[in-house]
């Protein structure tokens, strides 16, 4: 896997930097396989950078935004071509978590995040 994200719905072009989710004191990525199949690899690391759960959602990929839904606690993965993958937050419950706690982490982080392990 390797982090791909793209601009927006519409485009191809390289984002500067790529959406993250920050939930619960961990750092959720969006990878895109290296195999180009449609979906992505969600995978979540704690604060020292460690690989704590992976996750393969398909439907999508080449994410530019993860927006997250409140009301039906929800976070979408926004992809190329405007696929989207929607995701309950029990299914990425690491720990007890309150509402409060989700947010998209403020700004993007840089496209420049290590590659998982590759598939």
């Amino acid at each position: 896997m390797e982090v791909k994200c793209i601009q927006g719905p519409d485009t191809l072009a390289p984002a500067t930097h790529c959406p993250v989710l920050k939930w619960n004191g961990y750092t959720y990525w969006a990878f895109s396989y290296v195999d180009n199949r449609i979906s992505i690899g969600i995978v979540a690391y704690n604060s020292a950078g460690e690989v704590v759960a992976q996750w393969e959602k398909p439907g999508s990929r080449y994410v530019y935004a993860i927006p997250v839904d409140v009301m039906t606690k929800t976070v979408t993965f926004a992809g190329q071509s405007g696929a989207k993958i929607t995701v309950k937050w029990s299914e990425l419950l690491l720990q007890e978590v309150k509402p409060k706690q989700l947010s998209t982490g403020g700004e993007p982080l840089p496209a420049k995040r290590a590659s998982a392990d590759k598939v």
